[in-house]
């Protein structure tokens, strides 16, 4: 009876789920015809340049980086109308691991790994197989296209890298290491074209400094990347971008080409999201790549130096080391010796409230200040975005704002804060993002405070690097990033003074040197 009731309703429910099967396909339908529609206008109408043959290339899109969802199908999508468009190449979308197998690898000319992470290429020893076929596939003279994550690779591991695993990874030349800019930061962030001459670079139109004209996250590649390995095509420009990475050379490369046994590799590492994928310039250096990875575009690949930047450049001293013009204080607690601006309190010589040495040049608003700085006892810091007040019975601070703080305890070493207003905004090793109603939202570390710590040095010279930029504030102390804070609350203090501080406690001595500011 039981069984006849099921057999009586499976007509019903055959149609309930066709019913459904047909509405996904409407739905996603609709949605790949709105996702043609907006890409339009952004695909290139050339081709960089004729193909020597009709080439086919396989994207592969890797359906289990839920992370990447949105950027692994516009790009998909947007390579797709490429090749259409200006017949450079024919397109295979694929998410099928068999595809890597040799037999069919052999149809194609290339190869584009679309943000694929993980371990896509199946299970065991066929992994390994199929890893090793694409090894052979480029090294034989194919060509391969890497976007975004594709060198994310495992790392956590102690499992010591097998033949085929180094061999795959060095085939793209890089590593990821960490993404110490955010895709969902708004700062502004400018990209060196470093030989805008070059072939694959043609779409940039002679420039050198590309202004991202759409977010993306940025990667900081591990030691094993090396510039004589690969040819750089696009970097950070560290003279204007806030310095949020710990790399110590500087050097953030975002795009590279190389040759590999007789092949050829492009790899790109932009693309985080489909906001990639929307600009006409990024499609035109997208295919460009392609191009030169299926072998129609020539294109110098002999590795290049790292462009040198003046970090220094911008940047104009506030202290003479001499005296104390341009800035005023108490002159029991401040005076200049050695060429030091110093801050002092003794047993006899102390102070019932902290004491500020302000900077007479005004207000600031986005600046980066770099400075050093040696602490014998107490506490001290850079105060900026500061305002005065006259102190009464509720408010005995005569300056607040936001401090870059250090303290002969540690405990406030490398700490963000805004003393007797929001208090503390960030602690050494935290990244913290504050929303518009003041509500704080821990977004991620910037290191073991511990050993963020033992970069400090008791009782010696310090570099200080204060970035203020937008709703920005990275706090680096001997080159090393202590805190960071992203601040959209309504009710934060967007300009205001600079000044120095010496707090009130127990004696203390506090010297400052080399002060220098960069306004934007």
């Amino acid at each position: 009876m039981k069984r006849i009731h099921q057999f009586g309703q499976l007509p019903t429910i055959l149609a309930i789920a066709l019913l459904v099967c047909f509405g996904q396909i409407s739905k996603a339908q609709d949605t790949d015809q709105k996702r043609v529609a907006q890409l339009t206008e952004f695909i290139p109408k050339n081709a960089a340049a004729k193909p020597a043959k009709p080439r086919n290339i396989l994207i592969f899109n890797c359906l289990n980086s839920s992370y990447h969802a949105d950027a692994i199908l516009w790009a998909s999508k947007a390579i797709e109308l490429t090749g259409e468009k200006t017949k450079a190449f024919t397109s295979t979308v694929s998410s099928d691991p068999v595809v890597f197998d040799p037999q069919n690898l052999q149809k194609f000319d290339a190869v584009i790994l679309n943000n694929s992470t993980g371990n896509f290429f199946g299970e065991g020893d066929i992994a390994e197989t199929r890893k090793q076929s694409l090894i052979n596939f480029v090294r034989e003279g194919k060509g391969l296209i890497g976007i975004h994550a594709v060198t994310a690779f495992d790392n956590n591991g102690n499992k010591p890298l097998s033949y085929v695993e180094k061999s795959y990874r060095e085939m793209f030349g890089g590593s990821l290491a960490q993404h110490p800019f955010n895709y969902d930061e708004y700062s502004p962030l400018t990209v060196m074209v470093e030989d805008p001459k070059h072939a694959t670079c043609k779409t940039f139109g002679g420039i050198t400094n590309w202004l991202l004209p759409f977010r993306d996250e940025i990667f900081q590649f591990s030691d094993s990347f090396s510039r004589d390995k690969v040819r750089v095509l696009l970097s950070l420009n560290m003279e204007v971008t806030p310095d949020k990475g710990s790399n110590s050379n500087k050097d953030y490369p975002l795009a590279w080409i190389s040759q590999f046994g007789k092949g050829r590799v492009f790899y790109s590492a932009l693309g985080h999201s489909g906001d990639t994928f929307r600009n006409a310039q990024m499609l035109n250096f997208l295919l460009a790549g392609i191009q030169f990875a299926t072998g129609d575009l020539k294109a110098e690949t002999s590795p290049v130096k790292q462009v040198k930047v003046d970090f220094e450049k911008g940047f104009v001293s506030i202290f003479n080391g001499k005296n104390l013009t341009g800035w005023r204080g108490e002159s029991r607690i401040w005076s200049v010796a050695n060429g030091c601006i110093t801050g002092q309190t003794t047993e006899k010589e102390r102070v019932d409230k902290n004491s500020y040495l302000i900077w007479k040049g005004g207000d600031l608003k986005d600046f980066e200040l770099k400075a050093k700085f040696k602490l014998n006892g107490g506490n001290s810091g850079f105060y900026f975005h500061s305002f005065e007040r006259t102190p009464d019975a509720e408010n005995s601070e005569s300056l607040v704002g936001v401090q870059a703080d250090f303290s002969a305890d540690h405990v406030w070493v490398g700490t963000i804060m805004e003393y007797k207003l929001r208090e503390k905004l960030a602690e050494r090793g935290r990244k913290v993002v504050i929303k518009e109603d003041g509500t704080r939202v821990d977004a991620g570390t910037t290191g073991d405070p511990d050993e963020l710590l033992k970069v400090y040095k008791d009782n010696e010279w310090n570099d200080y690097h204060v970035i203020v930029r937008d709703n920005l504030i990275v706090l680096r102390i001997n080159d090393v990033v202590m805190s960071e804070i992203r601040d959209y609350d309504k009710a934060r203090l967007i300009s205001g003074l600079l000044a120095l501080q010496v707090h009130v406690g127990p004696p203390m001595k506090v010297q400052f040197k080399d002060i220098r500011i960069k306004k934007f």
